[in-house]
């Protein structure tokens, strides 16, 4: 009996920690994707900067472009059942980020040469307010503080 109830203890502590999101605000941030565990991003995932919400696809098209961030495999092209796959990188990640981000025009980038090379991404609003961050702590995403 004894071990059953830490079974479901433990249990239920390692679905709770599953399920936990990671919310910071800083004036300056710097972003990095994981190189290692990038490969866990799938379609569904999200990535919440200020209020922008980032959905990853595993198909994107022209429709639902917008902050629309691939998944890790996704699909380039498809013909009947026959699917060009690409798989992604923390640098490709990064600057499909950077993209949409500059487009809403509320952020100043002090690095592109650093994201172009190894994906790292410092980020701060032009309005000098704090960039809020929310994402699920298994979301492959380093934040750091730089202010």
């Amino acid at each position: 009996m004894k071990t059953k109830l830490i079974l479901l203890i433990l249990l239920t502590l390692s679905f709770v920690n599953c399920t936990t999101k990671e919310n910071k605000e800083h004036k300056t941030i710097c972003l990095q994707y994981n190189i290692f565990n990038i490969k866990n991003i799938k379609d569904g995932d999200t990535l919440k900067i200020d209020s922008f919400v980032f959905v990853h696809k595993d198909n994107i098209t022209k429709e639902n472009s917008s902050f629309v961030l691939p998944s890790f495999e996704p699909t380039l092209i498809s013909e009947g059942d026959k699917k060009l796959k690409e798989k992604m990188n923390n640098i490709d990640m990064a600057v499909i980020l950077v993209k949409h981000l500059n487009t809403t025009g509320l952020y100043e980038f002090s690095n592109f040469n650093q994201t172009n090379v190894n994906g790292i991404i410092n980020i701060k609003r032009k309005d000098g307010e704090r960039i809020s961050i929310e994402k699920n702590d298994d979301y492959p995403l380093k934040i750091f503080c730089l202010d």
